[in-house]
């Protein structure tokens, strides 16, 4: 069976299916598994329930991430008004490192403090409050550091500055206080990963805006509608790849060893066990690691959505054409709502029932507790960008005393236009999918290849705490500033 399937339990016990817990996962979900057939026969769902207790993936509220976007967009716009004035005088120069040092701690602290401590040691451990002088002298010596008599631009300074923030506290806090190996595995396969995946991504992201502003460049050789969905592709890719490498993470690095500990404890209660397994049992893992995931999944939701947004206006800042816009916003969109509906995934599911599929694309189309977080996640978090791109052009206009500056009409006409489309867009989207949430039935194809009982094949919710909401519009809006200023 899949990972953590431990059947310790008796079949009369597992008769019923525990996957809907709350009314909303019973009007969004197929309670029903003869609807969703496996992914395939070495696939089929055991009659079994894993034997530990899990807590439910947290996920955001729709009117607390809109207020949090509000906020992170006013916040985000203010630190970058302090950078640009930094660059034209002497006294504003001396507020880099703070300012520098305020970011980093937004990117790094609420997820060192909230995520890390569970991750490591399975409860918050004093230590982790070390990570508040770290994102602060860090920032400081790289923004004083000097290459041949002159300082590091500030923009390569701060995003330096995170990275090596990451490393060492990576290596300084989270190393020396794992609880167990298992503790270990566990945090070396969510933090690295998704960290990597997010800045290739970025990369990506920047490299294909500078490129449609660079005449000749490759850009140019791609047809239209092509290029139009790379954007929201990029970042479409990103939300993927980071989900699949979350829910490895939860199937066996979480699952899979907290079962095996159970097991082995009740074993050795029970006193029927060998002598070897009661000399040395499987690692353990503490903590509540769902509202981890929460949060990280939180994080992807807020900032996949809004960088998608952010990279079509951006590009149209850079080159001045607004040609491709149209097709970008409209994949952006159909693809959110098809997701969101779970209409993508039942056509996946009734596709790959007539066609040959690799076993892993079978398990893809379904929904599990991870993927259905975010689709909940992602309704009144797309506001950020806009919002951010919308206050600084006012603050833009203040600064200049240029009413023009208004949604950046003193650059191209063009911008306005499509900002507003953009901010349209997406709240448009969210009508339209609560509208369709809530005059049909909206369901999700069940991960059934998951025994019954399982964490992931749960389709219910719990809700983010602070934390949460601070790490992931904090880092969100830092990050979307950086890209802003590249």
């Amino acid at each position: 069976g899949p990972p953590g399937c431990m059947c310790r339990r008796p079949p009369d016990e597992c008769d019923t299916d525990r996957s809907m817990d709350s009314p909303l996962a019973n009007q969004e979900s197929s309670g029903d598994d003869e609807d969703d057939p496996p992914a395939d026969d070495s696939q089929v769902a055991t009659e079994c329930s894993t034997v530990c207790k899990y807590g439910l993936v947290p996920a955001m509220e729709w009117w607390k991430a809109l207020l949090w976007c509000a906020l992170g967009s006013a916040f985000a716009v203010v630190l970058m008004l302090l950078f640009r004035c930094s660059r034209y005088s002497m006294g504003w120069r001396l507020l880099r490192v703070p300012f520098g040092a305020l970011i980093c701690c937004c990117v790094w602290v609420p997820n060192w403090l909230a995520n890390a401590p569970i991750l490591a040691y399975g409860r918050f451990h004093r230590r982790f409050w070390l990570v508040v002088p770290i994102a602060c002298a860090v920032p400081a010596l790289v923004l004083t550091a000097q290459i041949d008599g002159k300082r590091i631009n500030a923009v390569p300074a701060v995003i330096t500055s995170c990275w090596v923030t990451f490393a060492i506290c990576f290596f300084l806090l989270n190393v020396p206080l794992y609880a167990s190996r298992a503790h270990r595995s566990l945090d070396s396969s969510i933090g690295p990963p998704l960290f990597g995946i997010h800045f290739l991504c970025g990369f990506f992201s920047w490299q294909f805006t500078r490129a449609q502003s660079v005449p000749g460049s490759w850009a140019y050789s791609i047809p239209e509608p092509v290029l139009g969905i790379i954007p929201p592709l990029i970042w479409i890719f990103c939300l993927l790849a980071s989900l699949y490498f979350l829910k490895k993470a939860f199937l066996r690095r979480y699952v899979a060893p907290k079962e095996s500990r159970y097991a082995w404890e009740m074993a050795r209660r029970a006193e029927s066990a060998s002598a070897d397994v009661l000399s040395d049992g499987p690692p353990l893992l503490r903590g509540d690691q769902e509202v981890v995931f929460g949060n990280v999944i939180a994080f992807l939701a807020v900032s996949c959505h809004n960088n998608s947004s952010l990279s079509i206006v951006t590009g149209v800042i850079d080159d001045g054409d607004a040609s491709g816009c149209a097709v970008s916003l409209l994949f952006m969109f159909c693809s959110h709502v098809l997701l969101r509906t779970g209409l993508a995934q039942r056509a996946g599911v009734a596709l790959v029932k007539h066609v040959w599929a690799p076993p892993f694309v079978r398990r893809g189309v379904t929904v599990n507790a991870l993927t259905y977080a975010h689709y909940s996640n992602m309704a009144g978090c797309g506001y950020l960008a806009p919002l951010m791109l919308i206050t600084c052009s006012i603050v833009r206009a203040i600064v200049r005393a240029d009413a023009e500056c208004v949604f950046f009409f003193d650059q191209e006409p063009c911008v306005a236009r499509v900002l507003l489309w953009t901010l349209a867009t997406v709240a448009f989207e969210d009508i339209v999918v609560a509208t369709v949430r809530g005059l049909v039935r909206c369901s999700f194809p069940l991960a059934v290849w998951l025994e019954r009982g399982h964490p992931l094949r749960r389709l219910a919710l719990g809700k983010l705490g602070a934390g949460g909401y601070m790490w992931a519009y904090g880092a969100s809006s830092m990050w979307l500033s950086m890209m802003v200023a590249l």
